[in-house]
């Protein structure tokens, strides 16, 4: 009895094994093809082009927040004050709007002074140029802020 249980075990055994080894050759799988989707924007006229900014000295650096209202096109520019608001002289606030109007306003390099444009229902952008009582003048920033962009 043992004798036919230990046969049928190597009969089982050899089966599988043969099972695995008896398989049909198959060429080169061919590599699939990524499929790549682009996706493209309407390029922006010139005037809306961001340009580079400049690296400030820490001694003399300031911040001003932009906040562009979700509501109304209106955007509002704020002094935050920093290291250098005791040199400075002016701070200019250029927005230029999408249909290509531009307006600029002096912002007071006092904290929490703030100035308001009225923006446009697209995309508009924002450039503040700090200058300093020592004759400097540096590019703070420069963005584009979208009317539908949440």
């Amino acid at each position: 009895m043992r004798t036919g249980i230990l046969l049928v075990s190597i009969l089982l055994c050899s089966l599988a094994l043969l099972a695995g080894c008896v398989s049909e050759e198959q060429g080169p799988q061919p590599t699939p093809t990524p499929v790549v989707t682009v996706v493209t924007t309407p390029a922006l006229p010139p005037y809306l082009q961001k340009g580079p900014v400049d690296t400030i000295p820490p001694e003399k650096r300031v911040s001003v927040t932009i906040r562009r209202d979700q509501i109304t096109p209106e955007i509002t520019a704020r002094f935050d004050g920093g290291n250098g608001q005791q040199q400075v002289r002016e701070i200019q606030v250029k927005l230029t709007r999408s249909d290509g109007t531009s307006e600029t306003k002096t912002l007071e390099a006092k904290v929490n002074a703030e100035i308001k444009f009225q923006g446009t229902k697209g995309v508009d952008r924002v450039e503040i140029r700090v200058s300093y009582l020592d004759g400097t003048s540096y590019r703070l920033s420069d963005s584009l802020y979208d009317f539908y962009a949440r």
